[in-house]
């Protein structure tokens, strides 16, 4: 294992994944920066979704709402890094699509009064399925942010970081019934809280799941031995969206049509089916040579 892969380390501005990690903050009667997402093709991101569950809990003083989108009374940017650092662009957050089966939402970007004009989207290469026991993982989200504001100015700050384990236990349907109940993957790599919906890669650079949650050892957070979950992207597919995609109602089909249709890119689409059943609000997932 390279010297490069391990520890839990500081990211530069200019390291290309603060192109497609985006630091998401909300804007109401205040600012406040509360976890990472990423984009992963045209106007398309995703975060955790109990990232957006504290948004709402801490502006609103609501629970997360389980329609399949909602509106909210805040705004909601994501900031990008690029040219090495030199410029940043925020897209306005538009519309959040989620189920309430999975840690994961979706977002909707547009171009808003920070963005950068002239930017050509990237797609991100998904693996829906968990990688298998033994792969190398990285895990990348913005540390520790703040926000200083004052009658003429708003500064944030933030560091960048990134963290680098195994990938030790695969949960295929839930970890628990309570905290963890959705398909997971276990890693010994350190997730700080504000990296919550950051991007997980593996080492050929495929998104394969989103920051999750982290139990610190005992010794404290500098020990080795960390226990992190990450949450697994195949449950999301599910999730009914409404990108404005050909031919598509808005808010009437699942997200794996985003796959289908070219908007987004998945190495293991074909170990993935989804099927309605004769219960509308029922569906059935086959996953073929699931991961162990």
């Amino acid at each position: 294992m390279s010297d490069n892969w391990t520890g839990f380390k500081h990211t530069g501005f200019d390291s290309p994944v603060t192109e497609i990690a985006i630091l998401l903050v909300g804007t109401k009667d205040r600012h406040a920066s509360l976890g990472t997402g990423v984009i992963i093709g045209p106007h398309i991101a995703i975060t955790a979704r109990h990232v957006v569950d504290e948004y709402l809990k801490q502006f609103e003083g609501r629970e997360i709402a389980y329609e399949k989108s909602f509106g909210t009374t805040f705004s909601l940017m994501a900031i990008q890094f690029l040219d090495n650092g030199a410029q940043g662009s925020a897209w306005d957050v538009r519309q959040v699509y989620l189920s309430k089966d999975n840690d994961i939402a979706f977002l909707f970007l547009m171009h808003g009064t920070m963005t950068k004009p002239g930017y050509i989207w990237k797609k991100l290469k998904l693996q829906l399925l968990a990688p298998p026991v033994g792969t190398r993982i990285a895990a990348f989200g913005y540390h520790s942010s703040s926000v200083e504001e004052d009658q003429d100015s708003v500064v944030l700050t933030t560091n960048p970081y990134s963290s680098y384990g195994l990938v030790e236990e695969i949960h295929l349907l839930e970890r628990d019934s309570g905290f963890l109940n959705f398909p997971c993957f276990r890693t010994n790599a350190r997730f700080d809280p504000a990296m919550s919906g950051g991007p997980v890669l593996t080492e050929e650079g495929v998104l394969c799941g989103i920051v999750c949650s982290s139990l610190p050892p005992e010794d404290g957070d500098d020990a080795s031995g960390h226990t992190s979950y990450v949450s697994a992207l195949w449950p999301s597919m599910t999730t009914f969206v409404g990108f404005p995609i050909e031919h598509q109602p808005a808010e009437n089909y699942f997200a794996m049509e985003l796959i289908s249709r070219g908007y987004l890119d998945a190495i293991d689409r074909d170990r993935v089916e989804i099927a309605r059943t004769s219960n509308p609000s029922q569906v059935q997932i086959l996953l073929r040579n699931p991961p162990r």
